[in-house]
């Protein structure tokens, strides 16, 4: 009998073979006999097979939907949603000598005295159309200002505060303030506010939910 480590991948193998044909099917696809009765008694080695069976079809299902609402493309992502605490911090600190690197590059004008500038334009293009420079520098701050997990040992990565970074992107011009943005920084802020946007969209869904299983209830 297969090990419980090969049984594992290969169920999860099959999850993302499902996944992978999901955008053009629709409904669950129905998992292999074998893998579920391995799946199953991993799980409740202990019970009848169709108990077990039934438990091992609840793991199936919320595995699949769990999956399928992941709004993550990359590496990236994964790690800052599931990696470890010093995944994340080495992650961050990564991304960060990256923006610094890139300021000196390739940047683009943020100027609070305009209506539109360059900076506003190519969020724009993101998804993000707005309007306020003042609305930039909030979501700027708020990016570099995500909490650091409760876990992470900090001692070998020294992390600036988000006001130094943004001292930092600050120019004058004509005699006022202007800010120098990375196009890596920007594309940053903008995924940190999908994600926002999508974990508000979900939550909200969630609460509708709630309230009608109440609802229905009270009946």
């Amino acid at each position: 009998m297969a090990s419980p480590q090969h049984a594992a991948v290969t169920f999860e193998r099959r999850l993302r073979e499902f996944l992978g044909v999901k955008k053009k099917q629709s409904g669950l696809a129905k998992p292999a006999a074998m893998d579920l009765a391995k799946l199953a008694a991993i799980l409740q080695p202990g019970l009848r097979p169709t108990e077990a069976l039934k438990v091992a079809m609840k793991f199936y299902v919320e595995a699949v939907l769990f999956l399928r609402d992941l709004p993550f493309d990359s590496e990236d992502d994964f790690i800052r949603e599931f990696g470890s605490g010093e995944r994340q911090v080495a992650q961050r600190v990564k991304a960060l000598k990256q923006e610094l690197q890139a300021l000196r590059e390739d940047t683009l004008e943020l100027d609070p005295k305009k209506d539109d500038d360059e900076a506003r334009q190519f969020l724009a293009s993101l998804g993000f159309p707005w309007k306020q420079a003042r609305t930039v520098l909030r979501n700027f701050l708020e990016y570099l200002n995500q909490p650091l997990p409760k876990e992470a040992y900090l001692a070998n990565h020294p992390w600036p505060s988000a006001d130094s970074i943004l001292a930092r992107c600050e120019r004058v011009k004509d005699g006022r303030k202007v800010y120098a943005l990375s196009k890596s920084l920007l594309e940053g802020i903008a995924s940190y506010a999908d994600r926002r946007r999508h974990y508000s969209r979900t939550k909200g869904h969630e609460t509708r939910r709630k309230k009608n299983r109440q609802q229905k209830s009270s009946l």
